[in-house]
């Protein structure tokens, strides 16, 4: 392992339903781990930036109350991914890491209204933290992954899947898929693999932004990606 991580600069995407057990909404357990993820490689020296979904609550596409807009449940969506951020901003800063969180939408009190030069600069000095989506229904977490990604000029975008990567067919299905170790975003785009929305791959394609979709254990930790180990399935153009 070399003495400065490979990538200086990553964002990592975590989907809302991994903050969930069979439970509870919200389990302590699982969003402490991502924090002792997140607090090692950023104690080794790697500027990280978050953006956390909001399934374990709701996901505003799946929500089917026949008189809810999408538009409303998208924004429901939106307020769920703050409370997945603020609990794990809390179990950052109770490991020594100190945090800024930023939210798309206004929360005066809560999180500071999101400024990508604002985000540059805290970025450097502190694990960055972003709530809210981009503020607009009908776009995903995914896709707004991969604006903060662009916007505040990461090297890596590390998209967590409970799968590790991605596979030729699903492999909850078939347990003869098989995972790639490679693909060129003009495979991802092509074969629609719906690991990832599509959207926040075009985005990353065009700004030449890799994706590293993987997970994480106490064996592949966020450490040793951003010192260069790939784990998962790495997308570049």
């Amino acid at each position: 392992m070399t003495q400065s991580p490979v990538y200086q600069r990553i964002l990592l995407k975590i989907s809302g339903e991994s903050f969930a057990s069979h439970q509870s909404v919200f389990c302590e357990d699982t969003i402490s781990f991502y924090a002792e993820q997140i607090a090692a490689a950023y104690q080794a020296g790697t500027q990280i930036g978050v953006v956390t979904g909001g399934g374990n609550v709701l996901r505003g596409a799946k929500m089917t109350y026949q008189n809810i807009e999408r538009t409303t449940a998208d924004q429901i969506g939106m307020l769920a991914t703050v409370m997945n951020t603020l609990l794990l901003r809390d179990l950052l800063e109770s490991k020594g890491v100190k945090t800024t969180l930023f939210c798309s939408v206004p929360l005066q009190g809560i999180a500071h209204f999101f400024d990508p030069h604002a985000a540059r600069q805290k970025i450097q000095s502190s694990v960055v933290l972003y709530a809210g989506g981009i503020a607009n229904p009908f776009f995903s977490t995914d896709t707004c992954a991969a604006v903060r990604a662009i916007e505040t000029h990461c090297q890596l975008l590390i998209k967590l899947t409970d799968c590790g990567g991605i596979y030729d067919s699903d492999p909850k299905k078939n347990t003869h898929a098989k995972m790639f170790d490679n693909l060129s975003f003009e495979s991802v785009l092509t074969q629609r693999y719906a690991v990832m929305d599509l959207a926040a791959f075009s985005l990353c394609n065009d700004h030449r932004l890799p994706i590293l979709v993987t997970r994480l254990s106490r064996e592949t930790t966020l450490l040793d990606l951003a010192f260069g180990r790939k784990y998962g399935t790495f997308v570049q153009p």
